[in-house]
């Protein structure tokens, strides 16, 4: 198992760490790392950019990066590396680490190279790609050694010899015949075997003893200290060429033929039917003797030599009867994998007199006017074939007037087109004004249709039209009263002030609290602002406001300058009143409020004067109390005002939140406050009082009838201290 330290580890000088178990071959000393390990020994950083180091003295001796390169310390004499692809001048060895830029260094490019480089600059190099050895120095071969070239099947075949005698011989194949070789003697002579074939003295001239011939290749005259060459090619095409350039034939030089006069001829090479082709006299001028064909380019170019000539340079075309003249021009003629024969002309045309360019697919009769692209009159009138496009950053065509001194501008701005003139725009047809620009109106002479029915708008649901003048207006939106799909605003705290008397209809999205002067909540409202009339003079603008979370419509009025709409009134549904047919199913919900100065409740029969009614009824729909101007009961004793009870329940008047009169369903009569009850005891009356005695308190009592005690001989009439 693992087990952990707090703190360091320490052991005695010869003290070892074995790291296995089998055999003690494999151990750590303080001076000493011991292993025997036949798969080997690992020593490994696995982080993906992690390196490992060498160190000796506390210094970095060697270190392995991360993508396994091995540098090599100052410390050793030499510095060994392997060359990183992608890393040009990579080092494979130097000198040492003060001279960092001497050795030798991989370059990778085209081709990849193995350089040797002395102070950082590149003495030889060798291109691993093709072999080709370069080198800023001398090569030395020491007497009777020889430089040889192989062929294609690895023999020797090319040969460069010193000899004893200090002649260099050029052969081939090992010499194995005198007509193969060429030998350099110390007397500066090339020999062919024996013979003296070129001879070059000490001031570098050459005199050769026969014809100077080359054979499908070329001849080369260069100047050493500027590199100017010119090449006499044999063949090319099956031509000869003259070509004046430098060195690396991609550079070009001119090619100066001084002499008075030039006369370039062309006929028999014996001279005797030669004929001028090109003259060029000692006035610089040149004369073609026939037709000109150029390849690529034709440079009419003046040099400024300090006149002042009307013209500086140009190209006369002279032609007779109105026969054409002009430049024709075929771009696909030489097409590789065939062309066409399309061609361009621009000049004065065929029996034409202004200037014109013209276009023939097969290249027939382009001069002629039939082909024309563009003409322009001797009166400078210019007729296109086609359309006119221009294309740049901002594309124009200005219209000058001369007489006026004005301009008239078309160009796009941003992909639009834009029509720019002083005064008015007038568009006509068939010579007469149909439509005019000015300043501030728009006059058109005709109809203004859309492109299609019902698909296009006049003005948009945020830019509108202030008035519409019209004698009838037509169509699904003709009227205010047939408005439909108005354009709703979203303004939450919208306020009387911010409309004007033309806004007659409009739908708002608003917040009930902004609208009212307050904050913006959330207690939404669908609005409806009306105002038919012009001006304040025509009433206060009128506001309806719908609820969008319950069934709610509140009515705001308010002037035409007030910075909010107030308080509302809420309108009721019919749901909130009486229903004056009656039954169940329009019932009233909720309760009946009547607040008023004075107010009342009347009912009116007004098909008879005895059959008002208020009936209370309990929650299964029978009747149990009533007021009536009518004998509900079943004694039908006629009209009077009758209240009471329908049911067993008994009639009560309440004062002072106390019963002071009860009525039962037996018709009894109860007058709790003041303790007496007045009840009909077997068919008799009897008045009971609360109280242990009933005081009857007049001036005289008078009984129409008997008085009759209840029980006999157990009632006193009088008593012993009061006597009738």
């Amino acid at each position: 198992m693992a087990i952990p330290f707090l703190s360091d580890i320490r052991l005695p000088s010869s003290g070892k760490v074995y790291l296995w178990t089998g055999h003690n071959s494999n151990f750590l000393q303080y001076n000493l790392w011991h292993a025997s390990s036949s798969g080997g020994m690992f020593i490994k950083n696995i982080s993906s950019s992690g390196d490992i180091y060498f160190q000796t003295n506390s210094t970095t001796a060697l270190t392995i990066d991360s993508s396994q390169n091995v540098i090599a310390a100052d410390a050793f004499t030499g510095k060994l590396q392997g060359a990183v692809t992608g890393s040009p001048d990579t080092t494979i060895w130097r000198v040492s680490g003060q001279y960092t830029n001497w050795g030798i260094f991989y370059n990778e490019g085209s081709p990849d190279k193995i350089e040797f480089k002395a102070g950082g600059t590149v003495t030889s190099s060798i291109a691993l790609d093709n072999g080709d050895i370069t080198t800023s120095g001398n090569i030395y071969l020491n007497n009777n050694k020889t430089i040889f070239g192989k062929n294609t099947s690895g023999s020797n075949y090319g040969l460069l010899t010193i000899t004893s005698g200090n002649v260099i011989k050029l052969g081939a194949y090992a010499y194995t015949s005198a007509a193969t070789q060429i030998g350099l003697g110390n007397n500066g002579k090339f020999l062919i075997g024996t013979e003296e074939a070129l001879s070059i003295d000490n001031s570098k001239n050459a005199s050769f003893a026969g014809h100077l011939e080359v054979q499908n290749s070329q001849l080369k005259i260069r100047d050493t200290s500027t590199n100017h060459q010119l090449t006499l090619q044999s063949s090319v095409g099956g031509n000869a060429r003259i070509m004046a350039h430098k060195s690396n034939l991609g550079t070009n030089q001119n090619l100066d033929i001084v002499s008075t006069q030039i006369d370039l001829k062309t006929g028999s090479i014996s001279g005797s039917a030669n004929a001028s082709a090109l003259l060029l006299d000692s006035s610089k001028n040149a004369t073609f003797a026939g037709a000109g064909t150029f390849e690529t380019t034709l440079n009419v170019s003046a040099t400024d030599d300090g006149g002042s000539p009307a013209m500086t340079a140009i190209m006369n075309m002279h032609g007779y009867d109105q026969r054409g003249v002009g430049i024709k021009m075929k771009d696909n003629v030489n097409t590789s994998g065939g062309g066409t024969d399309a061609e361009w002309f621009v000049g004065t045309g065929y029996s034409q007199t202004g200037f014109n360019i013209g276009y023939a697919s097969d290249g027939s009769q382009s001069s002629y006017a039939a082909q024309n692209k563009l003409s322009i009159s001797t009166a400078g009138d210019a007729t296109f074939a086609g359309d006119i496009t221009i294309s740049n950053a901002t594309p124009a065509i200005n219209l000058t007037d001369t007489d006026n001194s004005s301009n008239i501008a078309l160009s796009s701005v941003g992909g639009a087109l834009i029509v720019n003139s002083p005064s008015d725009q007038v568009y006509q047809y068939g010579g007469a004004e149909k439509f005019r620009i000015s300043t501030s109106t728009h006059t058109s002479a005709a109809h203004v249709v859309p492109g299609a029915d019902s698909t296009y708008h006049l003005g948009s649901n945020s830019v509108r039209w202030a008035n519409v003048y019209a004698d009838t207006l037509h169509g699904t939106v003709a009227l205010s009263s047939e408005a439909s799909n108005l354009g709703s605003f979203d303004d939450r705290d919208m306020a009387p002030e911010d409309m004007s008397f033309s806004d007659d209809l409009k739908l708002f999205f608003v917040e009930k609290s902004g609208i009212e002067g307050g904050t913006v909540g959330s207690n939404w409202q669908d609005a409806l602002f009306i105002s038919s009339y012009v001006d304040a003079s025509g009433g206060n603008p009128n506001l309806l406001a719908f609820d969008k979370s319950e069934k709610k419509i509140y009515h705001y009025q308010a002037s035409a300058t007030a910075t909010s709409w107030g308080t509302p009134k809420e309108l009721a549904y019919t749901s909130d009143f009486v229903k004056r047919t009656g039954g169940t199913s329009t019932s009233m919900s909720g309760d009946l409020h009547i607040i008023a100065g004075a107010p009342k409740i009347y009912l009116q029969d007004n098909t008879d004067d005895d059959d008002q009614q208020i009936v209370f009824r309990n929650n299964g729909g029978s009747d149990e109390y009533k007021i009536a101007t009518q004998d509900f009961t079943s004694a039908g004793t006629g009209d009077g005002l009758f209240i009471g009870s329908e049911t067993t329940d008994p009639v009560k008047l309440v004062t002072n939140d106390t019963i002071a009169l009860a009525i039962d369903s037996s018709q009894h009569v109860s007058l709790p406050g003041a303790y007496l009850t007045l009840k009909d005891i077997n068919s008799h009356a009897q008045i009971e009082a609360s109280s242990s005695s009933l005081m009857i308190k007049a001036a005289n009592i008078q009984a129409q009838g008997n008085l009759i005690p209840d029980g006999t001989g157990s009632r006193n009439l009088g008593a012993s201290n009061r006597y009738w």
